[in-house]
C-alpha cells in the first residue's frame, strides 16, 4: 500500500483506466478528423465540376449569353444552386436572367 492507503494493484488498475479513457477520446477526435478530411476532399474533387462547366453544358446558348450568365453567378450560394440544377432548370434561369439585362 501506498501512503494515502491505496494498493499498488489498485493504483495501477485506475491508470490502466484513465489510459484507456484517454486512448477511446483519442480514437474518437481521429475518426472526426477523418471524416473531416474526406468531406474536404469529396468537396474539392466537385468543386473541379466548375460553373463554367455547367454552363457549356446547356444547349442553344451563344457566347454572349454564356459569358452574361458566368458574371450573373456571382456567389457561392448562386455557384452551388446553379450546379445542382438540371441543364434545362440552368437554361431557363439564364433566359430568366436574362430578362432584367
Amino acid at each position: 500500500m501506498n501512503q494515502n492507503g491505496v494498493s499498488k494493484g489498485s493504483s495501477s488498475s485506475i491508470e490502466n483506466t484513465y489510459e484507456s479513457r484517454i486512448i477511446q477520446s483519442l480514437d474518437k477526435i481521429s475518426t472526426s478528423f477523418e471524416r473531416l478530411y474526406n468531406l474536404l476532399e469529396k468537396r474539392e474533387r466537385e468543386r473541379q465540376y466548375t460553373v463554367w462547366d455547367a454552363i457549356k453544358e446547356i444547349p442553344n446558348l451563344d457566347q454572349g449569353t454564356r459569358f452574361t450568365a458566368l458574371d450573373m453567378i456571382d456567389t457561392k450560394t448562386k455557384k452551388d444552386a446553379f450546379l445542382k440544377m438540371s441543364p434545362e432548370e440552368r437554361l431557363n434561369w439564364i433566359f430568366y436572367k436574362m430578362q432584367g439585362v
